[in-house]
């Protein structure tokens, strides 16, 4: 009966008595093989097993059956087409009531298009991992070269400024917008995630690198707040020139910088912390590269026209 059942099963199946010599094999098993019956009895079924998969294969059967455990190994069999593909064999012992070990019963199953897809896949894995190895090595070498562009960029300014008095208010400018792009730039190094970079860090930054006469105060969450490179690096240009330049007026006035996360939006507030010294100064709107700008941001600009001045800048799309 066990037999009869056996040839129907859509994989081929063989036994084997106590001394580990095959008797039996189905029907699918002789269909793969395209050899008789006869022909696999004994140890005659190696006959088809690669010949460089044999050896390793038999001394498996061999170690795995005498200590009576079931195990599975993969091995190389010849098809009847004379194909060697690859079969996963799985093989459990049959004890009877005593504990000994009577029969072992094996079921072999043709692997070999999934065992070539994982190669494929493992190859082409390798390749990207290559692909991208080289493309950060490249980006390393860009960055570097770009950061030392960017600080020659800089010096020529401080220089042209120290030369030229009259011109030092616009240069400072030009000067803060440079650091603004050179600290996104620097960021891009260790991005997180999708070219994030962590506004806690990146404002606080920003304010440093403006040279003014009073400090420039910074407020933030206690975690980490991260927005993409692509809209923090116009926020920053934003940042850099109200700080740089529509707050002129309050130069000898310490300014604070505030952020604030809710619901997926964050919220940055830029005031000044007193009176200005030149009471009679018209306060400047935000220039027209800062409005260009917000757009690119994903920002918006509230104008506070009050005494302490106060811009408020909201930001949605967080997460």
């Amino acid at each position: 009966m066990f037999e009869q059942i056996a040839d129907c099963a859509p994989v081929a199946m063989w036994r084997a008595d106590a001394t580990m010599t095959c008797d039996w094999v189905n029907k699918a098993w002789l269909e793969f093989t395209g050899r008789s019956f006869e022909q696999e009895l004994g140890l005659g079924w190696t006959d088809i097993l690669h010949p460089e998969d044999r050896i390793a294969c038999v001394e498996a059967y061999v170690q795995a059956l005498a200590k009576g455990q079931e195990f599975s190994l993969h091995c190389h069999m010849r098809r009847a087409d004379g194909v060697f593909r690859w079969v996963l064999h799985q093989v459990r012992p049959f004890k009877n009531n005593d504990g000994q070990i009577e029969q072992f019963f094996g079921a072999c199953t043709d692997v070999d298009d999934m065992v070539k897809a994982n190669e494929a896949l493992s190859h082409i894995v390798r390749e990207r991992a290559d692909a991208v190895a080289q493309r950060d090595h490249l980006l390393s070498e860009v960055q570097h070269r770009v950061r030392n562009n960017l600080q020659l960029v800089l010096s020529i300014i401080d220089m042209q400024a120290r030369s030229t008095p009259a011109c030092r208010p616009a240069l400072a400018l030009i000067a803060g917008r440079v650091r603004s792009i050179a600290k996104a730039q620097a960021l891009l190094l260790d991005p997180i995630g999708a070219a994030q970079i962590d506004l806690c860090d990146y404002l606080p930054s920003l304010a440093q690198g403006v040279r003014r006469a009073a400090p420039i105060g910074f407020n933030g969450p206690g975690e980490p707040l991260y927005m993409a490179l692509g809209r923090a690096v116009p926020l920053g240009l934003i940042i850099n020139e109200l700080l740089s330049s529509a707050l002129i007026a309050y130069n000898d006035v310490p300014l604070q910088m505030s952020l604030k996360h809710q619901d997926g939006a964050a919220q940055i507030v830029i005031e000044a912390l007193g009176e200005r010294a030149d009471s009679n100064a018209v306060d400047a709107q935000p220039s027209q590269l800062v409005q260009r700008l917000t757009t690119q941001a994903g920002v918006k600009i509230e104008v506070t026209p009050d005494t302490a001045r106060k811009f408020v800048l909201h930001i949605g799309g967080l997460g």
